[in-house]
């Protein structure tokens, strides 16, 4: 995976704009499929091994499951790569 620090067309002017005025801009086609494969397949990994920070959120009753585990991108090569050396830098660098 190459280290990107363009953003190229996904972060531009208006995503600035509204990221200031409104707190979030959506960021269609930032992450590469094969990068949202593997971080799927992270979180599959990490929902059937939590570590011990987690805490799983669900309510006895509710539909779905919701687990919380926290700090674990140092530890998933999948989060690290994709946090650290994808277009996600630069691209929050850009609309900070």
């Amino acid at each position: 995976m190459s280290k990107t620090t363009h953003t190229g067309e996904v972060v531009g002017p208006s995503e600035v704009e509204e990221f200031r005025r409104d707190g979030a801009v959506p960021l269609r086609k930032l992450i590469s499929l094969s990068n949202i494969k593997a971080l799927s397949e992270a979180v599959d990994h990490l929902m059937e091994r939590p570590s011990a920070r987690a805490k799983v959120a669900t309510a006895v009753g509710d539909r779905g499951e919701f687990l919380e585990d926290f700090c674990n991108w140092p530890e998933i090569d999948a989060f690290r790569r994709v946090a650290l050396h994808g277009p996600l830098p630069a691209a929050a660098a850009t609309l900070m």
